[in-house]
């Protein structure tokens, strides 16, 4: 900073539009990222909002099948159908058997067709039969043959010269009553169902043009899917999925993907996965991008030229007033400047000319002014202290009007009228009397101040007082714990979730010297935040208020309060840790005055 400083004017405008373009350029990169990011998490978890849907709706639908296959398997009709040697009993049990899976089939969309298998290979159909399609199935994929499936729901079948996407659900058929063993079984129902019922589950899931959303098999085959008229590559499709990391995100061949998926159903073991590319993600971000860098473009070209219109009407006369006043200065007393600029500039110009000539005609009373520039010192010195006082009361005031606003919504008449109350002690106590007061004034002041945090906050915090009785009536500068309680309560105790604890502790040092320390278990301070805060007390100065706002703005007025009072060493010091809480310390000369105990006594904290 102080280098900056020491650069010639042209320079310092120079680097400030430097700095700004690439402040700029630097601000629409974090905003691009933040939004996309943001935009990211958004879609992310609206695609694992789908995804649960169309799980549990998978999950129904196999529920639903699988019931089916074990009311068919544990049917009396189908063991006696397996088990029975006479051919009319047979027929009798088939044809019962018949119109239960008949029934059972009219009640369930995605049956397409109920088998029974013997362990023999022989197999009984009924009524909805495909020969046609079963025979394909059979030698595509084994379908008759018992051991193909032992149980459960098979991955994806389908057929060279169709759509259709099947897939089965096979139950074992055991004798009734017998554990359910290899030497106790009489077949297996086998129930093929289509996939279209998946399908709709999944149609109605799109978020974007090119997102997909899929039922896959074990083997990753793709059971249904949103987009079957385009559907996705079945090669690209397992280079994505093992791709995928923690982050849900995979790239192949260039193109990022968003990848959430539901690893394995609990019925079935399949999954459910979503994959949306992220240029989808973005697109609806591309305009709003495109506008925000043409806003930012005519930002720059307008600085651009405020800046060289500055160089023109203030730089350049400033840089000539600054030659004169470097010249010798006995030749600059017999001269005048002239300059050519702006009025302000001109009118600077002829102030100096002005004080060029006056300068001979005050030499004679310099001893006078001398003289009367100490009286101002002193009024200066006053009027300064008197204007860290009145810092106080509009700070204090803002927050107590706002914890009142917040009791008006919610109605509590009675707490409004005790906040005025002791509101309304403050201000008198703030306003009237003398500087000095005793520490039991200033104490029931604070005993005040808390009745009101106690009522905003429905007693979340928990004040704790220690006090030396030797020093109750010891005289104090007025009006300095209320504001330490109301920093540690407003930037350390609210800000930290739960209950929190603040202790005053009031003592005499056997130096003589008074002793206040406000401790809070809250948020503490950054330690950036905090280094900058020691440095300015330490240089009794404030803090910018451009960067700091109104954080601490009380802690800073005692300082320079008791600086101006008493002068170093006496003052505020900080420590501070974040996350953990904060100590603030004063000090200050005690006076011990036998000062009669105010009518109105503390009462219990």
């Amino acid at each position: 900073m102080k280098s900056y400083k020491n650069l010639p004017l042209k320079r310092q405008f120079y680097l400030l539009f430097g700095m700004t373009a690439l402040i700029v350029f630097g601000s629409a990169l974090l905003f691009y990222q933040v939004s996309f990011r943001s935009l990211l998490d958004k879609e992310s978890r609206y695609m694992e909002n789908m995804l649960s849907q169309v799980a549990q709706r998978t999950e129904d639908i196999t529920n639903s099948v699988k019931l089916v296959a074990k009311t068919v398997s544990g049917s009396p009709a189908t063991i006696h159908l397996l088990t029975e040697t006479n051919s009319t009993q047979k027929w009798a049990y088939r044809q019962t058997l018949n119109n239960l899976i008949t029934e059972l089939s009219n009640s369930n969309p995605s049956i397409q067709m109920i088998l029974l298998l013997d362990t023999k290979g022989k197999v009984y159909s009924f009524n909805g039969y495909d020969y046609s399609l079963a025979s394909r199935l059979d030698a595509q994929y084994q379908f008759f043959s018992s051991g193909t499936y032992a149980g459960g729901f098979t991955g994806a079948m389908t057929l060279p010269d169709s759509s259709s996407v099947y897939y089965a659900c096979t139950q074992p058929v055991y004798l009734q009553g017998k554990p359910a063993t290899e030497e106790n079984k009489l077949g297996t129902c086998l129930i093929l169902c289509s996939s279209d019922a998946l399908y709709d589950a999944c149609s109605s899931t799109a978020s974007s043009e090119h997102s997909f959303f899929a039922v896959l098999d074990a083997g990753q085959g793709i059971l249904s899917e949103n987009r079957v008229d385009s559907r996705f590559d079945a090669d690209i499709l397992p280079a994505i999925l093992s791709e995928a990391r923690q982050d849900t995100s995979s790239k192949i061949d260039g193109i990022s993907y968003l990848v959430n998926q539901i690893p394995s159903l609990s019925v079935t073991g399949w999954s459910v996965v979503s994959i949306v590319p992220y240029s989808d993600i973005s697109a609806d971000l591309s305009r709003f991008h495109a506008i925000a860098l043409l806003f930012m473009a005519i930002l720059l070209f307008t600085f651009l030229v405020l800046i060289r219109q500055i160089m023109k009407s203030i730089t350049l006369p400033t840089l000539k007033i600054v030659d004169f006043v470097r010249e010798n200065p006995y030749d600059i007393l017999h001269r005048h400047l002239d300059i050519k600029g702006p009025p302000e500039i001109r009118q600077l110009a002829s102030g100096i000319n002005q004080m060029l000539d006056q300068i001979n005609d005050l030499t004679h009373t310099v001893l006078q002014n001398q003289s009367r520039m100490y009286e101002i010192e002193l009024g200066n010195h006053q009027a300064r202290l008197s204007a860290l006082q009145s810092q106080i009361n509009p700070h204090f005031l803002y927050n107590t009007l706002d914890a009142i606003r917040g009791l008006t919504y919610l109605g509590k008449q009675e707490e409004i009228r005790t906040i005025l109350s002791a509101l309304s002690h403050i201000m008198r106590y703030n306003i009237k009397g003398e500087e000095m007061v005793s520490v039991e004034e200033e104490l029931l002041c604070v005993q005040k101040y808390i009745q009101i945090i106690d009522m905003r906050f429905s007693g979340r915090f928990q004040i704790n007082l220690n006090i030396q009785e030797e020093i109750r009536n010891y005289k104090m500068p007025r009006f300095l714990l209320q504001p330490l309680a109301e920093n540690a309560i407003f930037h350390g105790l609210e800000l930290r979730p739960g209950k929190g604890t603040l202790t005053l502790v009031c003592s005499l040092g056997q130096d003589g010297i008074l002793h206040f320390t406000c401790t809070d278990d809250g948020v503490g301070i950054p330690a950036e935040k905090l280094e900058q805060l020691q440095e300015a007390l330490a240089n009794d100065s404030f803090l910018s208020r451009k960067a700091e706002g109104n954080a601490h703005i009380g802690l800073q007025n005692i300082h320079l309060r008791i600086r101006l009072l008493y002068g170093p060493p006496y003052g505020l010091s900080i420590a501070s840790t974040q996350g953990l809480g904060t100590t603030v310390r004063l000090d200050f000369p005690a006076a011990p005055d036998n000062l009669p105990k105010p009518q109105t006594q503390l009462g219990p904290f």
